[in-house]
């Protein structure tokens, strides 16, 4: 178990990342689902695989289980700091595999 202290003042990570960092490591997790910067590298250091937002829902796509036009539409509406740009084409390239 990773200590909050101990990543806070490596990385000065907000704590509830430190928090999910800690639980995935403890639990042994398949991935992390994570988003910042600098979580995603301290995650990494840690050996943690790390997932982001436009993947996870790019995978609930494929299964079929969300409408991907819409889960980008809806998260550019959020004040989530993603290119629109890069969401755009995310979508076409998940509409192109179909």
């Amino acid at each position: 178990v990773i200590e909050p202290t101990q990543l806070l003042t490596i990385d000065s990570l907000d704590v509830g990342e430190v928090a999910a960092i800690s639980l995935a490591r403890e639990l042994g997790a398949d991935s992390l689902l994570m988003d910042e910067r600098k979580g995603v590298a301290v995650a990494r250091e840690y050996g943690l695989a790390v997932e982001r937002t436009p993947t996870v829902l790019t995978i609930a796509a494929e299964r079929g289980l969300i409408d991907l036009a819409t889960a980008f539409s809806r998260l550019k509406a959020t004040n989530f700091r993603i290119p629109h740009a890069l969401l755009d084409q995310l979508l076409a390239d998940h509409q192109r595999r179909r």
